[in-house]
């Protein structure tokens, strides 16, 4: 506990900065202050000051840090209501003549009048500015400043006309309502805002909450007006009132995830970046972000430092994308060969680049044209669609030569990696050609063969061969298909 000690003193206000610095403000005549037991001279000035505004600054350590004194010629005219990290002071007063502030002097030309302004690090008058009632001057209710950050906030219920800072302003019937006004640290006004009550409002506490929004508190008759809301009371004139409490959102903080979602597998939820600190569902993640795979309510809480909190939630319906795969790509030959392409059963809707609109079709190599075919199937469930293609290749056969007489059976054909063939005839040769005469592969047999004979021919291409076959003293022909084989 510290004692302050002095002939003639009076404290007048007591006020803590946000960095826990405490300012002390008394008036006293005095030369002399004692500070827990240490004297501290208070200097002299002239006639004019009739009254030394002391001001005592202890940091949050409790040792004390400044002495000043602002002189006035008025009595309690300092009434110091907020201090920052900068140890400036906000001040208001309620004057009845010129005040001689330091080396300034604010003018009076109406018999009463209030005085907000702010005294910089110096002590020294940094910026003020004037309030009057106009109709009621000498009963000018009292003033709520708050200061939040570098910005002063000023509140206090006013009825008839008032000049505030240059501004006249006026409230019919004589009824009061509440005025809140906000200044930047260079004493430029941000904000003029009247609550518009239709009746009676008087306002009787003034802060913010966490979120640096503005909190108000006292009694009002009739209508409260405050933005977009309206608020009803029970009484309409007389001696009754309803107490009034109202929240006005001036930090434009907010959480919006955004509406409710259907979405196909997936989605990523995101909450803004600013925040110090995030919550979904109740600890299923603490990262801004979180990836949903499950249908499901989910809530994002946020915090910062100054615990402030936020919280929104969306619900997010998850739906399968339909899965499907038509292979790889295929090579079919155009006189001969019928190809079958399916897709799975019981999703919502099917479109071929066929134009055929069911799970499963028939392609005809003679329907398609020779060479590269592109065929793709589009398939919904419900809004999600997923699509998958493969390029068929067409040959015309008619092109390879090809001699029946010959009794062989080649299986299968077409073939991925290997085939294999058996003769009824013995066989001396054979030799694996591409579609240009190049020779791929070449088995010579030093005795004739009537066994199944089996050739390997790995090769990631879809293509046609030739199998060149040497018996009975000639040489005969049998095309092979390859389908898109495993490279190894």
């Amino acid at each position: 506990m510290k004692e302050i000690i002095g002939y003639d003193y009076w404290p007048v206000s007591m006020v803590v900065a946000k960095n826990e610095d405490l300012y002390i403000i008394g008036c006293t005549n005095n030369d002399t202050v004692f500070f827990d037991g240490i004297p501290y001279n208070i200097p002299s000035f002239t006639s004019a000051y009739l009254y030394q505004n002391l001001i005592l600054g202890l940091n949050n350590k409790d040792s004390l840090v400044e002495v000043s004194v602002v002189p006035t010629n008025l009595p309690g005219a300092l009434n110091i209501d907020a201090a920052d990290n900068q140890r400036g002071l906000y001040f208001d007063c309620f004057v009845t003549a010129p005040l001689i502030f330091g080396s300034d002097t604010i003018a009076c030309p109406y018999s009463a009048q209030r005085v907000i302004g702010k005294l910089d690090a110096q002590r020294q008058l940094s910026w003020y500015q004037t309030l009057l009632g106009i109709d009621q001057p000498t009963t000018f209710p009292e003033i709520n400043l708050r200061l939040l950050s570098d910005t002063l906030f000023v509140a206090f219920p006013f009825s008839y006309y008032i000049y505030f800072s240059d501004t006249v302003i006026y409230h019919k019937n004589g009824i009061y309502d509440n005025l809140i006004a906000s200044y930047n640290a260079n004493g430029e006004r941000i904000m003029l805002m009247e609550t518009n009550t239709t009746s009676d409002s008087k306002l009787s506490g003034f802060g913010f909450d966490n979120c640096n929004n503005i909190l108000i508190a006292g009694n009002f008759q009739g209508k409260a007006i405050y933005g977009n809301d309206t608020i009803v009371s029970h009484f309409n004139s007389g001696s009754n009132s309803d107490l009034l409490i109202a929240y006005l959102n001036i930090s434009n903080k907010t959480l919006d995830l955004g509406p409710d979602a259907t979405v196909c597998d997936s989605i990523l939820l995101k909450g803004p970046l600013e925040w110090d600190y995030y919550n979904w569902n109740n600890g299923l993640s603490n990262k801004n972000e979180l990836m949903v795979a499950k249908s499901g309510k989910y809530t994002l809480t946020v915090s910062d430092l100054n615990c402030c909190q936020l919280s929104d939630s969306l619900t997010v319906t998850v739906l399968p994308s339909p899965k499907i795969y038509l292979g790889n790509d295929t090579i079919i030959l155009k006189q001969s060969h019928t190809f079958e392409l399916t897709v799975p059963q019981g999703y919502t809707k099917y479109f071929w680049s066929t134009g055929d609109m069911i799970n499963a079709i028939n392609i005809n190599g003679s329907e398609l044209i020779s060479g590269n075919n592109l065929v793709w199937c589009r398939v919904f469930n419900e809004s999600c669609s997923t699509v998958d293609s493969l390029i068929i290749m067409v040959v015309d056969d008619k092109s390879i030569p090809e001699q029946s007489e010959f009794p062989i059976n080649i299986f299968p054909n077409p073939f991925t990696d290997s085939f294999s063939f058996s003769a009824e005839k013995p066989v001396e040769r054979i030799e694996i050609l591409d579609f240009s005469g190049k020779s791929l592969a070449c088995y010579n047999f030093e005795q004739k063969t009537l066994q199944p004979i089996t050739i390997s021919l790995p090769d990631s291409r879809n293509r046609i061969l030739i199998l060149k076959m040497l018996a009975d003293g000639k040489n005969h022909y049998r095309k092979l298909v390859q389908i898109g084989g495993r490279y190894y």
